[in-house]
């Protein structure tokens, strides 16, 4: 029998999903900020990210969505237009953060 691909979900099935994604996502929303460290704190309390249990939130966008869904929600946050070439350069920006960073992690 040959495999053509494996599928990994990023919900904690096969990983301890706060440890792996808690860094990526604070890098990844500290350049998204512009290195504005209590911004980049709102965008990951106000999408899934409990700061007081240190965890993520089971469901919520950062725990659950895709790339484009987070995009979206933190441009919005930003007062950012999400319907112009802008935002498609923000989403695919973060998509790049996201992969260096989660092979860093």
């Amino acid at each position: 029998m040959t495999y053509n691909a494996i599928l990994f979900d990023k919900d904690g099935t096969l990983i301890e999903f706060n440890t792996t994604w808690l860094p990526v996502y604070k890098n990844a929303a500290i350049e998204f900020t512009d290195n504005d460290p209590e911004l980049a704190d709102a965008l990951l309390g106000d999408h899934g990210y409990d700061h007081r249990s240190k965890r993520f939130i089971g469901g919520s966008l950062l725990a659950a969505g895709n790339n484009r869904d987070i995009a979206s929600a933190w441009c919005k946050q930003l007062g950012e237009d999400i319907n112009g070439a802008g935002f498609e350069a923000r989403y695919q920006r973060l998509s790049h953060i996201f992969q260096q960073q989660a092979a860093v992690h």
